[in-house]
């Protein structure tokens, strides 16, 4: 498997391990953002192999790479969701993984950062992603 298909393969992987999470009576909601994330990640990475690039080690640079590259990408990316989509994971990430210890000294679990909302707002965003891509990587 070519390294852009094996980016792409666990980008799918994530994608579909999200969304059966999703799908039970009680998700666990920062897993599935979490998820999410990593396929959205992934499919960055597929793409940036596709420009024939290197893949970034930090997240930022490669969700950065990732915008720079889909304004070239033959089938058009909606911009605007993928650079909505880094900001809010630039900033969500660590949120969904680690306690957040607030200003006012009250702790913040990674299952009070997300809410349904937002999870099906990224769903629908990153599986349009996973979609216009799977085409050419």
């Amino acid at each position: 498997m070519t390294e852009r298909r094996t980016y792409f393969s666990i980008a799918e992987r994530y994608l579909n391990s999200a969304q059966n999470e999703l799908a039970t009576a009680n998700p666990f909601l920062e897993v599935v953002a979490f998820k999410f994330y990593h396929s959205y990640e992934c499919l960055a990475s597929s793409l940036t192999v596709f420009f024939n690039r290197k893949v970034p080690k930090s997240h930022p640079k490669k969700l950065n790479t990732f915008l720079a590259l889909a304004k070239k990408e033959p089938r058009p990316l909606n911009i605007h969701n993928v650079a909505y989509l880094n900001m809010m994971f630039e900033n969500q990430r660590n949120k969904y993984l680690y306690p957040e210890i607030e200003s006012t000294g009250n702790i913040k679990a990674p299952q009070n950062q997300i809410d349904r909302n937002k999870i099906d707002n990224i769903k629908t965003q990153v599986e349009g992603i996973h979609r216009n891509l799977r085409p050419i990587i």
